[in-house]
């Protein structure tokens, strides 16, 4: 069996390592002591150290990360390659582990953007054709006050001419 290969079985052992919602994740300490039992557990000359086999593990674990997004497509994308990596059968394991960042797109962003643009342009229309219907409604009722006032003057001079004898006409303002 390849050190590589023994790393990865010896770090399944211990979800500390691995398991983000394991209770002592956190702690420093615990983790440091379980990678100077994985070197221990490696080889009995102590060659390999707890900081040497943490440094090998991140090193495996970022080249597998970087292994998932190469592989990774989107709708509408061509296949991968299907270059494989040797040790992602091993890791696979983990996978549900580690989680990704969410990404976005510009397609996605402009989409937004229209959105929020078109939801801000009916609401300031609604308001801008609300207003404008207050203001002719107001222009409606001026125009009615301003034609009932004539009509009633037109009535009062009416009535004035057809008397003969009234020697005063009053202006009605």
């Amino acid at each position: 069996m390849a050190l590589t290969e023994k790393l990865i079985e010896l770090v399944k052992k211990y979800p500390i390592l691995y398991d983000l919602s394991h209770e002592e994740y956190k702690n420093v300490r615990k983790k440091d002591k379980v990678w100077e039992q994985i070197g221990a557990e490696l080889n009995d000359t102590g060659k390999y150290l707890g900081d040497d086999v943490k440094k090998k593990w991140k090193n495996l674990r970022d080249t597998y990360m970087r292994h998932i997004r190469a592989n990774k497509t989107k709708t509408g994308q061509a296949a991968p390659s299907g270059k494989k990596w040797q040790w992602s059968a091993q890791m696979e394991t983990f996978r549900h582990f580690w989680s990704f960042a969410n990404t976005s797109s510009n397609v996605t962003e402009i989409k937004e953007i229209q959105e929020s643009s078109c939801e801000t342009n009916y609401s300031e229309n609604i308001i801008s054709v609300e207003d404008s219907q207050a203001q002719s409604l107001e222009n409606i009722d001026e125009i009615r006050r301003d034609t009932e006032e004539l009509v009633t003057e037109k009535s009062a001079v009416t009535a004035l001419k057809a008397t003969p004898n009234s020697t005063t006409i009053t202006k009605f303002y």
